[in-house]
């Protein structure tokens, strides 16, 4: 205040849960962190777009980009110490393209193992910055991430996509050594899919989630396979 005493005080944790508070005098504060407003009916914090719960590190409204924001529609930033999204709309821009394509094959893995399903979708750039599409959700069998699109002011560079868990033809889970699907390595189909694409690109690359949660990227240029880390 004007004589220099602290009126207001409070110390959060990394998700906004409000851990000590020193309010003397009674004022009405509303800001929390990252700049969203706090509503005291609900408990939830508002920012502008949707409600975040930091009890559960999460919003409780979808987010309105649909899925160009990532699989999970109420997930928060991955890092709340480093990352911050006081819109509820922050896409994930990359500095290159593997960075972008690895982020979305871990991003929708886990899911890919978990439903035996493959998911995939488009890397695209926009000026210097890269980003993904929502992943779209295939079946056992494949994915056509190829109907996805990147949006009119940006270009495809590469593709993504996972296989899902071990299986046998009829879609049961198998040993590794039982697999009808070879899922730890990119298919021929994936390799032609990225060879014809990327013809007369200046960069093209494909990206691959396995059951055994490793990640492979497949340059056309070369022809190589290469594991990403």
């Amino acid at each position: 205040d004007v004589k220099g005493r602290i009126a207001w005080r409070a110390e959060c944790d990394e998700w906004g849960n409000m851990l000590r508070e020193d309010n003397p005098d009674n004022l009405q504060q509303l800001i929390r962190l990252p700049g969203q407003q706090y509503d005291e009916e609900s408990g939830l914090h508002y920012n502008r777009h949707r409600y975040y719960d930091p009890g559960q590190g999460r919003y409780i409204t979808q987010d309105p980009t649909g899925l160009a924001g990532g699989l999970n529609p109420y997930v928060y930033a991955l890092n709340p110490v480093s990352w911050t999204d006081p819109l509820g709309l922050e896409q994930f821009l990359f500095s290159n393209a593997d960075e972008a394509g690895l982020f979305a094959i871990k991003m929708c893995n886990a899911d890919s193992i978990e439903n035996n399903l493959e998911y995939g979708g488009l890397i695209c750039k926009k000026d210097e910055n890269y980003f993904y599409t929502g992943p779209l959700k295939g079946n056992l069998a494949g994915v056509n991430p190829y109907k996805a699109a990147c949006p009119d002011d940006s270009k495809r560079v590469g593709v993504y996509h996972t296989h899902g868990y071990f299986s046998d033809t009829e879609g049961n889970k198998v040993l590794k050594g039982n697999d009808a699907y070879d899922s730890l390595h990119f298919s021929p189909q994936d390799k032609s899919s990225a060879d014809f694409f990327a013809k007369g690109e200046k960069e093209y690359s494909s990206y691959l989630g396995t059951p055994e949660s490793t990640y492979f990227k497949y340059n056309p240029k070369t022809q190589k396979v290469s594991e990403m880390k």
